[in-house]
């Protein structure tokens, strides 16, 4: 099974018993049934939970950055704030 057949399972598995309406189109974080507000809240603290995982795995903020492809100001303001934010 290739890695595509896998992502393609998953998604499957994910959506089924979901109204088609609620489903998600593009993105694999998608809040179902919730506005874009929501949506980009749960990609923000999901980003928020890697870039803590990274710190503790002993990357430098470049390397976050790259990885992570988001902007070294997000990445300073997450680790400013601290784990609770």
């Amino acid at each position: 099974m290739t890695v595509d057949e896998a992502q393609d399972l998953l998604r499957r598995v994910m959506t089924a018993g979901v109204p088609k309406h609620l489903r998600p189109k593009h993105d694999d974080r998608r809040v179902f049934g919730k506005g874009n507000a929501a949506r980009s809240k749960a990609i923000r603290n999901s980003a928020r939970v890697e870039v803590w995982a990274l710190r503790d795995a002993g990357l430098t903020q470049a390397q976050i950055c790259e990885r992570l492809n988001r902007s070294k100001c997000f990445i300073q303001r997450v680790l400013r704030e601290g784990r609770e934010a």
